[in-house]
């Protein structure tokens, strides 16, 4: 069990981090052109 507290770690964090790209898809976001456009490019700036 000891050796294998490392990779749990190591897949809680990965899930943690990735949280954000996964948990859109799960919790049903249906973006519009303005949203997608929004999350590619950041609030506060323009697509070109």
């Amino acid at each position: 069990m000891r050796a294998a507290l490392p990779w749990l770690l190591l897949a809680l964090a990965l899930v943690v981090a990735t949280a954000p790209a996964w948990g859109r898809l799960v919790t049903g976001f249906d973006p519009t052109l303005d949203e997608l456009l929004s999350l590619r490019c950041g609030p506060g700036q323009t697509a070109s």
